[in-house]
């Protein structure tokens, strides 16, 4: 799949916005699609079969999560990112139990274009990425998985054997934000348990310091 060929639909009921997503994707080539009313969005799906849906987790006082939650299931395939103008760990942990890739709305640019490529690439049927705004969200490509820094930081400490706690104090963040990002790491490089991210860790260890 290419970028030129790939539809992207946008679900997202603030106007304004999704058409400064959609102007940035078409100016990459992408062919782009709108929603801004949550009551519609099954039967657009259903018309165009985007490659990928940028779905706002919120629309006005309805949430947005129980039709995700129901399109993992009806339509695997679909590649998800959630948008949400909030960045707190219960909400990112709630999305990536869907298997969806998450970002905030405060995104830059080319962070917002980086990840979509990469979950446009990645063809498995949960691929999880967390993204936080202007905390490291740059993605680097590590054994062709794409990776951001905060996530190449977690798998660092799992290499060196600290434990979730220490990696928590190490970023100075709560032991309950390390989880996702784990949890997200395993399903990325294809692993099931923190031994194995370890082995992964030590196989690519010059990549991630560099």
């Amino acid at each position: 799949m290419t970028d030129r060929v790939s539809h992207v639909l946008i679900a997202d009921d603030h106007q304004i916005f999704a058409e400064g997503v959609a102007r940035i994707l078409r100016d990459r080539g992408y062919i782009v699609s709108i929603v801004t009313q949550l009551a519609v969005l099954e039967g657009t799906l259903a018309a165009v079969s985007p490659d990928l849906l940028i779905l706002d987790l919120t629309f006005g006082r309805e949430s947005a999560m129980p039709l995700l939650k129901r399109l993992r299931i009806e339509m695997p395939s679909l590649r998800i990112i959630v948008l949400s103008a909030r960045d707190e760990a219960v909400i990112i942990e709630a999305v990536e139990k869907t298997g969806t890739a998450y970002l905030t709305k405060t995104l830059a640019s080319t962070e917002l274009l980086a990840l979509v490529r990469s979950t446009l690439a990645d063809r498995r049927p949960a691929a999880t990425v967390t993204v936080r705004p202007g905390r490291e969200t740059a993605f680097v490509t590590v054994g062709a998985v794409s990776l951001s820094r905060r996530q190449i930081k977690v798998l660092l400490g799992v290499h060196r054997g600290a434990s979730s706690t220490e990696i928590a104090e190490s970023m100075q963040v709560t032991r309950k934000a390390i989880e996702p990002h784990l949890r997200a790491l395993r399903e990325r490089i294809g692993v099931n348990s923190r031994a194995e991210l370890a082995r992964w860790a030590q196989e690519h260890l010059e990549e991630l310091r560099g």
